[in-house]
């Protein structure tokens, strides 16, 4: 999901020397990665659109500290009824100029229907960095480390996350936003995660900062989901994403 974020280094152009050829480098990056996860796909997979509506607040605790706090809502398939709820709880750190890291507990709540909800707990470790500037393009990445753990118990399932983003700045309030992500899932579980490429996203979004503590952002992802066994899934997501900064 496309989270706007706001900080004192997002609008700055670095200019740096040798920021050019790792902003091209990561990009060639993205699209072969994005390239291998087409080419990966079948040919026919299963379709279905979803709603996905989140509240993200990020509260300053000093220049370089800030609490973070997500409620997500996402419809079940072909629905605008609840299936999934998120409630997310992180610090980010600011370590160097563009750099920060962030450590988060995830709680998502599943609403089966015909059967008993479960709940998962997520525990992830993230390192995001601005990659550079060019004119009225911005280029930031993000890194994650993921561990899924079940109320059920069971092993610990690892993934790996990445997220490379392009924003234009169409002007002093407004953005769009387009970006790409892969999960990757380290290990198998008895409680069905399969080691291997899990799901590939490709979003776009338009970012409206509505005053310095509230912005909205509506957006669109194709989200494909491989399935293992099974058949692959993509799913079409509509995104509603206000965001609140104190």
């Amino acid at each position: 999901m496309i989270r706007p974020r706001y900080s004192r280094h997002l609008a700055r152009a670095t200019g740096q020397p040798g920021r050019g050829s790792l902003r091209a480098r990561a990009l060639a990056h993205a699209a072969g990665l994005a390239a291998a996860a087409a080419c990966a796909a079948p040919a026919h997979a299963a379709d279905d659109a979803q709603v996905w509506a989140t509240v993200a607040a990020e509260v300053r605790l000093d220049p370089d500290t800030a609490l973070t706090l997500d409620a997500i809502s996402r419809s079940r398939p072909d629905s605008v009824d609840t299936g999934q709820i998120i409630a997310r709880i992180g610090v980010r750190q600011t370590i160097a100029t563009d750099t920060s890291v962030q450590l988060t507990y995830g709680w998502f709540h599943n609403l089966v229907e015909g059967g008993p909800d479960t709940t998962e707990h997520r525990f992830a470790e993230t390192l995001s960095t601005q990659l550079g500037a060019t004119g009225r393009w911005r280029f930031d990445a993000r890194l994650g480390l993921e561990q899924r753990l079940q109320d059920s118990g069971g092993e610990v399932g690892w993934r790996g996350r990445e997220r490379l983003r392009a924003t234009y700045r169409l002007s002093q309030s407004l953005d769009a936003q387009f970006s790409e992500e892969l999960i990757v899932a380290a290990n198998d579980t008895a409680w069905g995660q399969r080691s291997g490429l899990s799901v590939s996203r490709l979003g776009s979004a338009l970012h409206w900062r509505i005053n310095p503590h509230v912005g909205i952002a509506p957006g669109y992802t194709w989200q494909h989901v491989f399935r293992r066994p099974g058949d692959d899934r993509d799913d079409h997501l509509i995104q509603m994403t206000v965001d609140l900064h104190f």
